[in-house]
């Protein structure tokens, strides 16, 4: 039986379990280009330090997760006819038992909600540069940032997913959508091109 070998005497573990930091946790962010390398510094599993200068957003993911968290203590709670909006929407019911619950989407129109989330990525929401020339959404093929479309919202039946799905179809274009639906049964995307014209996707 092998012995596990020790870690080297460069490698920092994690103040809180011990084991190995990987390398890209251990070298702040920095510019490169059009592109971002390495990711914030981190002293343990449980938490990120960011360097000066360095801001952590909850979008991509965590914001719809959240949404959901909170819309099950709700539920568990009573709630029947209720709206949270944790920066993502989810419903519980409608706004009555007729009636659904009706979101403004940016750009124009409306969706509407029972039963059911609404998650909504912006490409110019955030921009890495002051003149908005590199918008929040990095390409994982490239490093570079950029987007598909101005907005991208989708509705389906949990937060987390609709704003993993919204971040992520945002870098595709109008084929890979219609490529992808099949695979997510009752997914709805609404993309807003650059000239505001919204494509929908069932």
């Amino acid at each position: 039986m092998s012995t596990p070998r020790p870690a080297a005497a460069s490698t920092r573990l994690c103040s809180r379990c011990g084991a190995p930091m990987p390398r890209a946790m251990r070298r702040p962010l920095r510019r490169r280009g059009p592109a971002w390398e390495s990711s914030a510094s981190a002293s343990a599993c449980d938490r990120i330090l960011l360097a000066p200068g360095q801001a952590l957003t909850l979008n991509g993911i965590a914001q719809g997760v959240i949404t959901d968290r909170i819309t099950d203590l709700l539920r568990a709670g009573g709630a029947e006819h209720t709206l949270v909006d944790m920066g993502e929407f989810r419903a519980i019911g409608g706004r009555s038992a007729q009636e659904p619950w009706s979101v403004r989407l940016a750009g124009g129109g409306h969706a509407l909600l029972t039963d059911r989330a609404l998650a909504t990525t912006e490409a110019r929401g955030f921009s890495f540069d002051p003149e908005g020339r590199l918008p929040q959404l990095i390409d994982p093929a490239t490093g570079t940032a950029r987007a598909d479309w101005a907005r991208v919202s989708v509705i389906a039946d949990s937060a987390g997913l609709a704003d993993g799905l919204s971040t992520g179809l945002s870098l595709a274009p109008a084929a890979a959508i219609r490529a992808a639906l099949p695979h997510l049964p009752g997914v709805e995307v609404r993309a807003l091109d650059a000239s505001g014209q919204e494509f929908r996707f069932t």
